[in-house]
């Protein structure tokens, strides 16, 4: 099996649906499968970075990163949007010798890794990764891809959830902080100076509709943590941005849920991976 074989749902790979009757018309908040064996007390919490750093393991098949050196011991490592410290505390545990610094700008952020809209200026922040790094350092971003997608066209274009993402997008647009820059990292890294440059894609189903229990797991995880925050995900920005009430943001999540418990509708969320490095040659202060 090669390294391509252990990895989640990628970009072009069509994963086959389960079989439900009529009958199965949603899919239960409690949605669990036997299989998951990592972290399952999660479930019982409400710490969805955790459960998003779980859906990141089992897409990358228990690596923490992809990058040629990202599971190797590093002198210095520094983790970005740390959020509760899941990725920077595993690392430290696997390799004692590194020293491992997470930054953030609250102790409890909803995200971890995923960065989708946190910056205004993301070429200003990649440029300074940049100039942070030693020579032949590595840089690795993991991000969403919004909008959603299906690739059997059963997420309809006039569903709550497929305009979710597009509002996503547009929301995040008018306060300045686009959560649509993940699909122009790699150009932006190219910008900054980064050789090397691999850009990887993959899928998140959006519940357990997957036939195999491999991706099935994936989306049960996406499911609890996209059902469980979805609220926390959309009241600032729709009512900042796009000025809606309180109760119109509400009574849409209301709608989405609706679509998000459904096994009939095919939908995920595109992920990417995308990492660098600076050239050996390269002066410490480039």
């Amino acid at each position: 099996m090669t390294s391509e074989d252990r990895l989640g749902p990628q970009e072009g790979d069509f994963i086959d649906p389960d079989t439900f009757s009529d009958a199965d018309s949603t899919i239960s908040q409690n949605t669990h499968t036997p299989t998951i064996k990592a972290r399952t007390s999660v479930w019982l919490s409400d710490t969805f970075t955790e459960i998003q750093h779980n859906v990141w393991l089992l897409t990358l098949r228990g690596s923490l990163a992809l990058c040629p050196k990202g599971n190797e011991a590093a002198k210095r490592v520094l983790d970005v949007g740390t959020g509760t410290g899941c990725w920077a505390i595993e690392y430290a545990d696997a390799f004692p010798q590194s020293e491992v610094i997470g930054v953030d700008l609250s102790p409890t952020q909803p995200t971890i890794r995923v960065m989708a809209g946190s910056f205004e200026d993301y070429d200003a922040f990649i440029s300074k990764a940049y100039k942070a790094l030693e020579p032949g350092g590595w840089f690795e971003m993991q991000d969403i891809v919004l909008p959603y997608k299906s690739d059997d066209g059963t997420l309809h274009t006039d569903l709550e959830l497929a305009k979710l993402g597009h509002y996503f997008c547009e929301a995040s647009k008018i306060l300045g902080r686009s959560v649509e820059a993940p699909r122009h990292y790699k150009s932006m890294m190219q910008k900054a100076g980064f050789i090397n440059i691999v850009e990887r894609h993959f899928k998140w189903p959006l519940n357990a509709w997957a036939k195999d229990p491999y991706y099935k797991e994936i989306g049960a995880w996406s499911f609890a943590n996209l059902d469980g925050g979805l609220e926390g995900l959309t009241l600032a920005l729709f009512t900042r941005g796009m000025k809606w009430t309180k109760e119109e943001t509400m009574a849409f999540c209301a709608e989405v849920r609706k679509h998000l418990r459904d096994p009939k509708i095919h939908a995920y969320l595109p992920v990417i991976v995308v990492y660098g490095q600076k050239a050996e040659s390269a002066s410490t202060d480039e």
